[in-house]
């Protein structure tokens, strides 16, 4: 079931959850400062997940494990560490990593690259049309039976027309692929934290991860597009060694 609400989606499965099951708030797609597009500090990161009471993040840096690897570390909450990898064939997240997976390969050689690592593979932002690295639609199809999870919900996906054609391959492919859906932030910066995450029941280690997955609510916010120009500005700052 999806429920849209002025500007809010909520993603629902159709099973119904126990009451009992102790649920818990998470974002599986955070930027941090070791980003080259973000200023993200870790103190801040972490003040700002327990201010909007999330209780597990997966920190995704561009070309690096390095800063969830810090926060993980730094955390009162669980984090994930993961990577947002630029394939060749676009960008691909892996989760629970334990080392940096290198960009440019083949989408193929990247989910090998990181299921070799036992990590799981997301897919961010899959049909946004103004993100030039989103996958492309051949090598995701090309991959699909290797894919675990996607972003029906991308906060900065400017277009509700894009958001909508990723709830719809979701939903069209769940079933075949074994498909589970997160609702994320793509979060770069403190303002961010907290408008959309994925509401899921407390599960017990990586092994029950996806099977958590599964009984999850995604609650999503889009971002204002102008957001785009923060993390613009934040990559020329860091380029330009102003901050």
């Amino acid at each position: 079931m999806i429920l849209e609400l002025g500007n809010t989606w909520s993603v629902l499965n159709q099973q119904k959850d126990e009451d009992n099951i102790e649920r818990i708030r998470a974002d599986f797609h955070i930027h941090s400062s070791f980003s080259p597009d973000s200023r993200f500090k870790i103190k801040d990161l972490i003040k700002s997940c327990t201010k909007n009471n999330l209780n597990l993040i997966a920190i995704t840096d561009h070309h690096t494990i390095k800063g969830a690897q810090e926060i993980q570390a730094e955390a009162p909450f669980p984090v994930i560490i993961g990577q947002e990898i630029l394939s060749s064939d676009g960008e691909i997240i892996g989760l629970f990593l334990n080392r940096t997976i290198k960009k440019h390969m083949s989408a193929k050689e990247t989910v090998k690259a990181i299921k070799d690592q036992g990590g799981f593979v997301q897919i961010p932002h899959p049909f946004d049309r103004f993100r030039n690295n989103h996958i492309n639609k051949k090598a995701l199809v090309e991959i699909l039976g290797e894919v675990d999870i996607i972003e029906v919900f991308n906060a900065r996906t400017i277009l509700t027309k894009d958001i909508d054609q990723s709830i719809q391959f979701y939903l069209d492919n769940k079933e075949k692929f074994n498909l589970h859906k997160v609702g994320v932030t793509d979060s770069h910066t403190s303002y961010e934290i907290g408008k959309s995450y994925t509401e899921l029941p407390m599960y017990d280690g990586q092994d029950h991860f996806l099977d958590s997955l599964n009984h999850g609510t995604v609650i999503g916010k889009k971002m204002s597009p102008f957001i785009h120009a923060v993390t613009r500005y934040n990559t020329w700052v860091k380029k330009l060694n102003w901050a």
